[in-house]
């Protein structure tokens, strides 16, 4: 885009100095003509006084032909070249309006690309911390699976020596039962 800028600047550049020298041409003709004008003028009262120089009024009519010709050539060419001028401005002008606006979208795409890294560092940062809470309290679990675990073991022991106790109790009374029994036997 700026290359193509640099170009249209060349080219304006190149038809403002093309118009500058056909501006100057169109006036030292115009300024040639004048004095042809004049000297035509001059010869012919001097023709009408003199009645002399035919010659020299024909050569000058001929070349005041000739200098409005060329007038007329650099006028369309000054024209041509102003019209030329004229799109390539339009043509620059359009070139800076885009280049402007791709300018504002390239600082909306920044923006955004910001906005999308600010986000994703943020969703970051919350998923690191969501990772670090998810540690704790696995480790925490594990804590409490092993206090839990300690805990069913001791319930398991004491259950243990509780029905330990209550077999050796029933047991014993069981032998008391049946010594009892001997002895009500032995008695009846």
């Amino acid at each position: 885009m700026h290359s193509q800028s640099a170009t249209y600047n060349a080219q304006i550049e190149q038809l403002e100095s093309k118009l500058r020298q056909s501006n100057q041409q169109i006036v030292q003709v115009k300024e040639e003509f004048q004095q042809y004008k004049t000297r035509a003028h001059a010869l012919l009262e001097q023709k009408n006084s003199r009645g002399e120089n035919d010659t020299e009024i024909l050569e000058l009519v001929a070349a005041n032909k000739k200098l409005e010709s060329e007038l007329i050539f650099k006028s369309s060419e000054l024209k041509y070249a102003q019209d030329k001028l004229k799109v390539a401005e339009r043509d620059l002008k359009r070139a800076y309006e885009l280049n402007t606006q791709l300018e504002n979208d390239f600082e909306k795409a920044q923006r955004a690309a910001k906005e999308n890294s600010d986000t994703v560092k943020s969703i970051q940062k919350q998923l690191d911390n969501l990772t670090e809470d998810n540690e704790h309290l696995k480790a925490a679990l594990k804590e409490t699976e092993a206090r839990y675990l300690a805990n069913v073991e001791d319930f398991e022991d004491r259950l243990k020596n509780a029905i330990e106790a209550k077999e050796k109790n029933l047991k014993q009374k069981q032998e008391e039962n049946e010594a009892l029994q001997k002895i009500s036997e032995v008695i009846y």
